[in-house]
């Protein structure tokens, strides 16, 4: 499972260590959340604000036909600020990112992240299932050679080349 930056950010911390275990919807990664909680906290205030204007309206309402015909226009603006706020607030929860399964955290070393912008959708690291353990080759377009899919291989690891590890394509 890939772990990638859900809004754009910067990387204030990641919170595991290359190939520790993870279990699902821990919290791996914070984003910066500085300008995302001011933003949660001038959505809030133009919510206060479009509540207010909304509750005068009504109390006016009574005694003044024209403050009866803002009531609609005021009631759709306070629910558009509402929506706002309520997308500021995720986005906030955005800024802690998950692991999307158990499994092992996979990624070099995290002083590379802090402190790094990262876009939507950038790759971060990834959650591997130690049951399903997977290899990318690259090989030389000079040495490749054609294999068909699902070939069985061998993999011969440097740290026990004696007991090389079945596979396949």
């Amino acid at each position: 499972y890939f772990v990638s930056a859900p809004i754009d950010g910067v990387v204030e911390r990641i919170l595991v260590q290359p190939n520790q275990i993870v279990r699902t919807d821990q919290v791996l990664i914070l984003l910066e959340e500085t300008e995302l909680r001011a933003r949660l906290s001038v959505t809030d205030s133009t919510v206060a604000a479009a509540v207010a204007e909304l509750s005068r309206a009504q109390q006016r309402a009574f005694t003044d036909l024209r403050s009866k015909a803002d009531l609609q226009l005021l009631q759709a603006k306070l629910d558009e600020k509402r929506t706002e706020r309520d997308y500021a607030a995720a986005r906030l929860g955005w800024a802690k990112i998950r692991a999307p399964a158990d499994g092992i955290s996979i990624y070099n070393d995290p002083t590379d992240w802090v402190g790094r912008p990262v876009s939507v959708g950038e790759r971060i690291m990834t959650v591997a299932d130690p049951a399903e353990v997977r290899l990318d080759v690259w090989i030389p377009a000079g040495d490749a050679v054609s294999l068909p899919p699902r070939a069985r291989v061998l993999f011969f690891q440097n740290v026990a080349p004696e007991a090389p590890v079945e596979a396949e394509l």
